[in-house]
């Protein structure tokens, strides 16, 4: 047997016990963080590590069961070349991950048309917009924690072996602590008798399927896979079929820790690197160098939880407590989030630019300029320089409007933002709806420019 001791090492504060003593629910949260901060846990030896992927959930899960280990089941889109490295770092781990890998039965799964709900409880606890998620059961199904994430700046912003080396050594102590099942904070096991509830059973698919070119192969082929984000089509389809979904607000989904004015560590992801002067973090008292234990009702192993607990919250005004510690002990602080305090740049996400909400540009793709393009377009570097992708002749509501294959956008409604592909696809969602006159200033290849109203429709040429 070897152990592993928990991170936190130091002598809880008198704070903590006088937190105990408060009111519903301050007290379970306050006993769970005293009792883990000072306790020794022990692993048992490592299991051989392999990844099975072959193997329903209710097989992988009596397995766990009798070996009493914890589940590591990661999600993979596999058409997908985001995150394609990050796969391949797990099924190819180095020395140092592989032994941690060796602690958890590890399951690969590699679409989301067979994924349980009653289990994954996917629409709160997934981003359904990346191609690679990383889930941490108990046995009997309960999750511990979730592991992921990408942002506009590419799929590597938030995603680290350390980060996720980390997040496991959390999960561990967690999992092999004496007192966990009398903590009961993980929440009820799920009930699992029966049918598997399925994105394809989802109250949104027909609709869905309605208006998707590829929801008849899914459904007729079970070698189909049913990717990420169609998934978030389908659970936000019956929103869009009772018009009750706010393009403006509704979107922003899995806030990150910066919309809470947090900038965490990528490697050690629970250590706050930053805070933003004047943020709610900021105005509760958190500070550099602080490390969070929990947040509102879970305890976080990942930079991820944070951002599920910022997921699960209402939309619109909010309030959420913390739990971090430092020198001084273990402490915890109320935040209240306002106003527009989830929005970000949600340009990454393809379910955003490809929605069936808000209006279609109206040329098939926006390809990014190189420096040459922007030469002959006489456009600066900061500015908008797209050039319309025409495979085969103009086409859409753009070509018929004169847009041409030599042509290149350099503003949008007076708008000139540095943007292309699916993040400009995405912009325009957000800013028009189907019917709107969209005017775009447009340069030839010698640099003249001209002036193109489009009327823009749901899809390309509507």
């Amino acid at each position: 047997m070897k152990l592993l001791l928990l991170s936190v090492a130091c002598v809880v504060s008198a704070a903590v016990a006088a937190l105990i003593g408060a009111q519903d629910p301050a007290p379970t949260m306050a006993k769970v963080l005293e009792e883990r901060a000072a306790a020794k846990v022990e692993l048992p030896e490592p299991r051989k590590h392999e990844w099975l992927e072959n193997i329903e959930m209710e097989d992988a899960l009596a397995l766990a069961a009798k070996e009493q280990r914890p589940l590591f089941v990661t999600i993979r889109c596999l058409p997908c070349k985001q995150c394609s490295w990050w796969d391949n770092a797990l099924m190819k781990p180095s020395a140092e991950m592989q032994a941690k890998l060796a602690n958890f039965v590890c399951v690969r799964i590699v679409s989301m048309r067979d994924m349980d709900a009653r289990l994954f409880r996917f629409e709160e606890y997934q981003d359904l917009d990346c191609s690679w998620w990383g889930y941490f059961f108990d046995p009997e199904g309960r999750i511990y924690s979730v592991y992921g994430g990408i942002d506009i700046t590419g799929d590597k912003a938030r995603l680290s072996e350390n980060g996720l080396m980390a997040a496991m050594d959390g999960v561990l102590s967690h999992h092999y602590h004496p007192k966990r099942t009398e903590w009961a904070i993980d929440g009820p096991a799920p009930e699992l008798k029966g049918k598997a509830d399925t994105p394809l059973k989802h109250k949104g698919w027909k609709s869905w399927a309605k208006h998707a070119e590829r929801a008849d192969k899914i459904a007729k082929d079970k070698t189909e896979c049913l990717h990420c984000h169609e998934c978030a089509e389908v659970v936000r389809q019956p929103r869009f079929d009772k018009k009750d979904f706010d393009k403006q607000k509704d979107f922003y989904v899995w806030p990150y820790p910066e919309n809470i004015g947090l900038e965490l560590e990528l490697d050690n992801c629970l250590r706050v690197k930053k805070v933003t002067p004047g943020s709610a973090a900021a105005k509760a008292g958190i500070k550099p160098d602080d490390v969070l234990q929990a947040a509102g009702d879970r305890l976080v192993f990942s930079a991820t939880d944070l951002r599920g607990v910022l997921h699960r919250l209402p939309f619109g005004d909010a309030k959420v407590t913390l739990w971090f510690r430092n020198a001084e002990g273990i402490h915890s602080a109320e935040l209240a989030l306002t106003g527009e305090w989830r929005k970000y740049n949600p340009g990454w996400r393809k379910s955003v630019a490809e929605a069936d909400i808000g209006a279609h540009h109206g040329f098939p793709w926006p390809l990014a300029c190189n420096d040459n393009d922007r030469q002959k377009a006489g456009v600066a570097k900061d500015a908008m320089c797209v050039k319309p992708y025409f495979p085969k002749g103009p086409v859409g509501n753009a070509g018929k409007a004169g847009l041409k294959a030599g042509d290149y956008v350099i503003a949008v409604d007076g708008e000139s933002p540095n943007i292309a592909g699916r993040e400009f696809c995405a912009w325009f969602r957000m800013r028009y709806e189907p019917g709107d006159k969209v005017k775009y200033t447009v340069a030839d290849s010698n640099g003249k420019q001209r002036e193109i109203e489009v009327k823009v429709g749901r899809h390309s040429d509507d």
